[in-house]
């Protein structure tokens, strides 16, 4: 049995979507080492792509009609180094994914998350003023 199964998420509940992305983060550990504990899914909420551009995530396109999407923030201890002998080693608390809710899997994610939208929204003072997307 596979941590992760991609399947189309348009009538999971918002419960099923948040599992969806930590059992997303956990099967693909390559990405996100998680340094202890079990990541936890603490914020999710619809966005649109004109939205997009304020989180500091950039701008989307999309080719045809847009597919509905989540914005999902997980909160964990998070290994950012990309390789073991990386010096010094980074991590982070945070991990977001933007999820293609009809395709079931995240189209966008990032680290180290930015700006006053996720200070604001997740009310953490401390999150770092980088921004590291990681290729999915």
């Amino acid at each position: 049995m596979t941590i992760f199964q991609k399947r189309p998420l348009t009538s999971a509940s918002e419960t099923e979507i948040r599992q969806a992305a930590v059992n997303y983060t956990l099967a693909h550990s390559c990405q996100f080492k998680i340094l202890s504990g079990t990541p936890e899914a603490i914020f999710a909420r619809p966005i649109k792509a004109a939205e997009i551009p304020s989180t500091g995530f950039g701008e989307f396109e999309f080719m045809g009609k847009e597919p509905p999407l989540m914005l999902v923030v997980l909160k964990g201890n998070f290994d950012i180094s990309g390789f073991p002998s990386s010096n010094p080693r980074r991590s982070t608390k945070y991990t977001a994914y933007i999820f293609d809710l009809q395709a079931g899997t995240p189209i966008f994610s990032a680290t180290g998350l930015t700006g006053k939208y996720f200070r604001n929204a997740l009310n953490d003072s401390t999150l770092p003023d980088d921004l590291e997307s990681v290729d999915l």
